[in-house]
């Protein structure tokens, strides 16, 4: 924040999403290394440390499959969010997947951005008609953010 005078004025963030194939290879690296954050394994459905060569398989199949994307989002050129996504033809929608990178960023609201730029990617520059995502019922941030959304 800094203050206009009197006021107090929020300073604008710049965001942007960047695809994997415009990623460069320690960002690539970085996104197994958040992933394996326990305050993050513990809201995913597979709870397993990824390990390096796990996580390369993953990244290719994601570059060979014309159906899935990958996104890293940022504020001022801050990583703050890793965004997957499948579209599934034979239903006719895309499934999301998603989550923060640091713990401190879930107090500051940084997942209604998540939902927001999701949705603003997947119908407005991808196209897409309909999507599905699942939450375990343990992640009750997650929860609630999706269900405000």
């Amino acid at each position: 924040m800094r203050s206009n005078g009197n006021r107090t004025a929020m300073e604008k963030k710049i965001f942007k999403a960047i695809e994997l194939n415009y990623l460069d290879d320690n960002t690539i690296m970085n996104i197994r290394n958040w992933r394996n954050q326990e305050f993050i394994r513990k809201q995913m459905f597979t709870q397993n440390i990824i390990q390096e060569e796990e996580h390369l398989r993953w990244i290719d199949s994601i570059r060979k499959d014309e159906n899935r994307h990958l996104f890293v989002f940022y504020l001022d050129d801050e990583p703050f969010a890793v965004v997957q996504s499948k579209y599934y033809p034979e239903y006719e929608y895309v499934e999301l997947g998603d989550y923060l990178i640091s713990e401190e960023y879930q107090v500051m609201g940084y997942g209604t951005f998540i939902r927001y730029f999701c949705v603003e990617i997947m119908y407005n520059v991808l196209n897409y008609k309909k999507i599905h995502g699942e939450i375990l019922d343990i992640n009750k941030k997650n929860l609630r953010t999706a269900q405000r959304i």
